[in-house]
C-alpha cells in the first residue's frame, strides 16, 4: 500500500525537519508523531474545533507561529488557498491509478510554480484555509518564506474557519480560490465566503481545484466546480493576466 503522504512534497517544499517525512517543518518537530498519527488517521476525536487536550495545544502553536510569521497584505484581489495540501499529506494511499498520480503531481507543481511568481511588489495576498495538522506538517513553511501571507484556521476537516469572522476582512476584496476538495471543504470554504461578501467576485483557478480521490473518481479534475459561477471559473493563465504577473516572469 503507498504511503498516506507524499514522499515528493520534501523535495518540492524547502522542508527543514530531517525527523519525518510528512512533518516537514522543524519549528513543529515535538508534534511529529501526534501529526503523523493524525495525518494518517484522520480522527477528530469529537472534538472537530480544536478545544481540547493536544488538539488544543497544537492549534495556539500553529497560532502562535503563524502570529510570529505571516505578513497580511492589503490590495484588492486575493488568493484563497483551501487545505492546499490535503491530498499530499493525507489521500496518497487512496490514489489507484498512474493517471490521477500524475494528476495530483500535476496540481501541486501547478500549485507551487503558481506561487514562486510572487514577488515583494506583487499587488495581492495569499491566504491560507488550513487544519492545525496540515499546517503544522506543511503549509506554515510557506508562510516562512512569504509565499502564503496569511492564515485562517478551519475546523476538522471543513473548510469553515474556527472564526468564521475573520472572512469579513476579506468581504471587499475579489477573490481567487483554489484548493480541496471541490465537493467538500473547498464548497463549504466558497459558500461561507459569499455568505459575507459585500462586493467583488469569486472566481476559481480552473488547476488548482481538485475531487477527492476517495471518491471513486476517475480523475481529479471535474466537470463543474461547486459553489462558483461557471462563468468566474478562470485558468492559472487567466489568473497570472488578472493579477498582474506577466511583468514579473518576463525575461
Amino acid at each position: 500500500m503507498s504511503n498516506f503522504y507524499d514522499p515528493n512534497l520534501r523535495t518540492a517544499l524547502p522542508a527543514t525537519n530531517n525527523a519525518s517525512s510528512a512533518v516537514l517543518n522543524r519549528n513543529f518537530t515535538g508534534w511529529t508523531s501526534h501529526i503523523e498519527v493524525n495525518l494518517r488517521n484522520r480522527e477528530s476525536k469529537d472534538d472537530d474545533c480544536y478545544q481540547r487536550g493536544d488538539f488544543k495545544k497544537l492549534l495556539i502553536a500553529c497560532q502562535e507561529h503563524a502570529r510570529d510569521h505571516q505578513k497580511p497584505q492589503e490590495g484588492d484581489q486575493m488568493v484563497m488557498l483551501v487545505h492546499p495540501f490535503y491530498l499530499h499529506l493525507s489521500h496518497m494511499h487512496y490514489i489507484e491509478t498512474d493517471e490521477i498520480r500524475r494528476e495530483a503531481e500535476a496540481y501541486l507543481d501547478a500549485l507551487l510554480a503558481f506561487l514562486s511568481l510572487r514577488s515583494n511588489r506583487s499587488p495581492f495576498g495569499v491566504v491560507a484555509l488550513e487544519t492545525p495538522h496540515h499546517y503544522a506538517a506543511a503549509t506554515s513553511i510557506l508562510v516562512e518564506v512569504g509565499l502564503i501571507d496569511q492564515v485562517i484556521f478551519t475546523r476538522y476537516d471543513s473548510g469553515l474557519p474556527l472564526h468564521p469572522e475573520e472572512l469579513y476582512l476579506f468581504k471587499d476584496n475579489e477573490l481567487f480560490f483554489g484548493g480541496g476538495y471541490n465537493e467538500y471543504c473547498f464548497e463549504t470554504a466558497v459558500s461561507a465566503m459569499t455568505a459575507r461578501k459585500s462586493s467583488g467576485r469569486i472566481h476559481a483557478i480552473r488547476e488548482l481545484v481538485i475531487q477527492s480521490p476517495r471518491s471513486n473518481v476517475a480523475s481529479l479534475w471535474y466537470e463543474q466546480v461547486h459553489g462558483v459561477d461557471p462563468r468566474n471559473v478562470v485558468s492559472l493563465e487567466q489568473v497570472v493576466q488578472m493579477l498582474g504577473l506577466l511583468e514579473t516572469t518576463d525575461t
